[in-house]
């Protein structure tokens, strides 16, 4: 049986999300080495976030052919604020990476990563 569109939606945004996890808790614990976390991180997080376009890629052209596919149409509030929340740290990272400079996109990453690892937590505790 094939997986739902928003299912694979949700599993690429998931995978990426514990990428960044991940390499925000090394951050954490050893935060003068900061970049050199992220560079080791780069790689994954790189193919894991084309993986994510990959399935938005096709969701939108579905949409434009046909309409919105129907498990998008019907997901529950909890899934679409989740897809949102993994949407928004792919484009706080990518704020980050076009201006190295300004630490405040790295704050701005790591304050939605926080924010979906609870909306993550409240689903798994209802």
């Amino acid at each position: 049986m094939k997986e739902k569109i928003n299912r694979t939606l949700l599993r690429a945004g998931y995978n990426t999300h514990i990428e960044f996890n991940e390499m925000i808790s090394e951050i954490e614990q050893n935060q003068k080495q900061w970049a050199e976390i992220i560079e080791n991180h780069i790689d994954r997080l790189l193919h894991l976030i084309k993986k994510y376009h990959e399935v938005a890629l096709k969701i939108t052209m579905q949409a434009k052919k046909d309409n919105i596919p129907e498990d998008i149409i019907n997901s529950n509030k909890q899934s679409l604020e989740i897809m949102n929340a993994f949407n928004q740290e792919i484009l706080d990272f990518d704020n980050f990476l076009n201006e190295l400079y300004r630490p405040q996109y790295l704050i701005d990453l790591i304050k939605t990563v926080n924010y979906t690892n609870n909306l993550l937590y409240k689903l798994k505790t209802q």
